[in-house]
């Protein structure tokens, strides 16, 4: 009997451990998470010399805010990079902060401060996250031209 047991055990014990293929797999799935991450180089033109502070969103398709960022205007280069982006579809907006009050300034519906947002959409209020969208699948590089509408 303890002759029929011990091969039962060994076979059930062999059945517990994790065989090294499955490490391989997981591996390989980090792998490829690694490769679905993605830098986004946002490129600024049309901002004002009057100073302040650039505020700058980065929104997933769902409108959750996925990164905030704020740069004095005397330290900013004319482009910002975010890193480590995965693939998806994101909106960005940005102003110029001139009396680093960290609002926008409105006169009613109309900006008093330098505004844009990714496609550069022309605008007649808010505009939708289906005009200012764009699908992040490599490296990209959006170009955002801020408005004076002073």
């Amino acid at each position: 009997m303890k002759y029929l047991l011990l091969p039962m055990i060994s076979f059930a014990l062999m059945g517990c451990e994790e065989p090294p293929h499955q490490l391989q797999t997981q591996d390989n799935l980090k792998l490829a998470d690694s490769a679905k991450l993605h830098a986004l180089t946002l490129n600024l033109t049309n901002t004002t010399e009057e100073g302040g502070v650039l505020r700058i969103e980065l929104k997933r398709s769902n409108d959750q805010l996925l990164e905030e960022r704020s740069i004095d205007m005397n330290e900013f280069t004319g482009s910002i990079v975010f890193s480590d982006i995965l693939e998806g579809y994101y909106s960005i907006q940005v102003y110029q902060d001139i009396d680093a009050n960290q609002q926008l300034n409105m006169d009613g519906p109309i900006p008093q401060e330098p505004i844009g947002f990714s496609n550069n959409p022309i605008l007649q209020g808010p505009p939708t996250f289906a005009v200012t969208g764009f699908e992040i699948t490599s490296d990209l590089t959006q170009e955002v031209q801020l408005i004076d509408y002073r």
